[in-house]
């Protein structure tokens, strides 16, 4: 088989919600990138990737890449994943029977249910809680410096803080 003939989907996120997420992600598996950097902060965290950048440190959370090398290709965005995703499964598996065959299999959690995911998930690792609004962990430094990394990807995907 051939990668032209597979169906691509890429679920999107607005890069200052990715980078906030990016960060628990690595506190909560106590990642020791952050240890051997000294990163103690979310601010730490942009400041070393804003200054890591030439070195392709941000590759493994940006698009570009792979959006420009992918024709065909279904793009759904992360705010909205519930319905965009149970439309491109349904599409995808015309004639084939009971495939989509549970209601929830595409369900986001609600914000009742991240706060009881982060509760649990982030607890022990004496960082604080997880706020939902990723706004929160942001001042004008990060913002920009946020914006400077990902400025293609909201451009292309028409995002904003």
């Amino acid at each position: 088989l051939k990668l032209n003939q597979f169906k691509k989907v890429v679920a999107v996120r607005n890069p200052f919600d990715l980078m906030v997420s990016h960060y628990w992600m690595r506190l909560e598996k106590e990642d020791k990138w952050l240890k051997r950097f000294n990163i103690n902060s979310f601010s730490d965290f942009v400041k070393f990737l804003a200054n890591s950048e030439q070195q392709g440190i941000t590759s493994e959370i940006r698009l570009h890449s792979f959006v420009d090398q992918c024709h065909d290709l279904e793009i759904i965005r992360y705010e909205t994943y519930d319905l965009q995703a149970k439309d491109i499964l349904v599409q995808f598996s015309e004639g084939m029977p009971n495939y989509i065959d549970q209601e929830d299999r595409c369900v986001r959690f609600n914000e009742n249910e991240l706060l009881k995911e982060y509760a649990v998930r982030y607890k022990r690792k004496n960082a604080g809680l997880r706020p939902l609004d990723y706004r929160r962990m942001y001042d004008s430094y990060t913002k920009d410096a946020v914006a400077k990394l990902f400025h293609w990807d909201l451009k292309t995907f028409d995002y904003e803080f």
